[in-house]
């Protein structure tokens, strides 16, 4: 669920802005997260690093929209930042802060749409979700599709990626909500998995690229049909081939499907 801020000191653009996203979201069919800041020092001051986009009005006081934006930059570099301002010509300072777009006052909702799909596009549709894993050393900003699975550990969360795991703070709902829709699937009250890594599902755990991960026995029918509707899993006919036909997930004919690239035991 993608999480968005809206930084604008005017209460009626504001106003504006949050109707026009709950009214696209509405439209569309996508389930979105908003908050309002009046003001980019309480927003910087408040910020999290898992919003994902960012409404900045430029001509704000305390402190404008565009020094707020180099701070903002400082703390996150990847969050898809989008200027509101009554003035085009900021765009050519927009590119010292890497603003994906440009909304001008008084906004329209045919305008705003554009955009805002556009941006919701960036966030990874395509090549999947950025998490943003914030742990005590520095913010990483990873691709969902890189991440094997995470766990609960000690009252952390630790992510498992194909280039190493890191330990952050956070509860395990708010990560399962951020990656709805990537192909994530929770195991139990202490791992969510990414389907693309699973390699084989035995009685109790499941074999991530590897690594044994507990799943309860409730779960267990899910995540076989998940795993047959998951494009990049194991697929129909894995599951036709590695699992007996006791087993009902799907109808067998496995001479119907190629032979796996690699084999698999069912226990």
């Amino acid at each position: 669920m993608p999480k968005i801020a809206v930084v604008e000191d005017v209460g009626k653009d504001a106003d504006t802005l949050r109707a026009y996203i709950e009214r696209f979201s509405e439209d569309r069919g996508v389930r979105t997260s908003v908050r309002v800041f009046s003001n980019a020092v309480d927003f910087l001051d408040k910020y999290s690093s898992d919003f994902d986009i960012v409404f900045m009005d430029i001509e704000m006081p305390m402190l404008s929209g565009m020094d707020a934006s180099r701070k903002l930059r400082a703390m996150d570099g990847e969050v898809v930042l989008i200027f509101v301002t009554n003035l085009a010509q900021y765009a050519v300072e927009g590119y010292e802060v890497n603003a994906f777009d440009f909304i001008v006052k008084p906004v329209n909702y045919h305008s705003f749409s554009m955009k805002f799909e556009r941006a919701l596009d960036r966030l990874g549709r395509s090549s999947g979700v950025i998490v943003r894993i914030k742990t005590r050393e520095k913010l990483a900003c990873v691709p969902s599709s890189e991440i094997k699975y995470i766990e609960v550990y000690d009252h952390d969360l630790v992510y498992h990626t194909v280039k190493g795991d890191m330990t952050a703070t956070g509860t395990l709902s708010d990560v399962e909500s951020k990656l709805e829709g990537a192909g994530f699937f929770r195991l139990s009250r202490y791992s969510l998995v990414n389907l693309s890594f699973v390699r084989a599902v035995r009685s109790t755990y499941v074999d991530v690229d590897g690594a044994e991960v507990q799943i309860s026995g409730a779960r267990r029918k899910e995540l076989m049909a998940a795993l047959v509707g998951w494009p990049d899993g194991m697929g129909a006919g894995d599951v036709c081939t590695r699992y007996p036909t006791s087993f009902s997930i799907a109808p067998c004919s496995c001479s119907s499907f190629s032979p796996p690239a690699c084999s698999f035991s069912y226990t």
